[in-house]
């Protein structure tokens, strides 16, 4: 939401799409002290103890979902290894609930497919410049997957006031202090009842 804006429909989007590629090889070009110096004590000290905290009690937002949705999905390796990063609101940055996060992948390893006609994306683009229902299930492979994607979002923030885990949780993960609080207040089983909702969500959907 903050890289779209109405005033700059698609552009935006699209501009992050393009340097995704380049902004990943850079933090991959860095050694482990580099992405220390880049952190910070104070974080990697509230990362090391919010992690130890996941594991001691065997919990990973996006798989808590993933796994409760085996009989709908896939639940495979390359599934559970390619979400690792979906914790704490995607690595740990408070921001999009992992939990959704994963729900809305579910979403799409169940029900998305791939479009491969140029003449349906066009069609969908034009219905966008001249301001038809280019979001219709109907208009290509891959807007079904979509649409059922943000209802289960609309749902999410109705059901828990917002889609963000630093609000949801009112928790910054690079303070030690708010992670303590966190873990003392059992967030921990408070977001694994939130992932196992998610998961119960889709579940009427399919």
């Amino acid at each position: 939401m903050e890289i779209q804006t109405p005033e700059g429909g698609i552009s935006p989007c699209l501009r992050a799409i393009c340097s995704g590629r380049t902004v990943t090889d850079e933090v991959m070009g860095l050694d482990l002290d580099e992405l220390k110096s880049e952190i910070g004590p104070g974080a990697l000290n509230s990362y090391e103890r919010l992690l130890g905290s996941f594991q001691d009690r065997k919990f990973h937002c996006a798989h808590s979902v993933l796994e409760e949705l085996g009989g709908v999905i896939d639940v495979n390796e390359i599934l559970l290894k390619g979400s690792l990063g979906f914790i704490g609101g995607t690595v740990l940055s408070g921001e999009t609930c992992s939990a959704l996060t994963a729900g809305v992948l579910a979403v799409g390893a169940k029900i998305g497919e791939i479009e491969d006609s140029y003449i349906r994306v066009m069609s969908m683009m034009l219905k966008m410049m001249t301001g038809g229902d280019a979001m219709a299930d109907d208009v290509n492979k891959f807007n079904r997957a979509i649409n059922v994607g943000n209802r289960l979002a609309v749902w999410f923030e109705e059901r828990f006031g917002s889609t963000r885990c630093g609000d949801i949780t009112k928790t910054d993960f690079t303070n030690v202090d708010s992670v303590n609080k966190y873990l003392s207040l059992n967030g921990i089983e408070s977001c694994r009842k939130k992932a196992g909702e998610v998961a119960g969500r889709i579940k009427k959907d399919f």
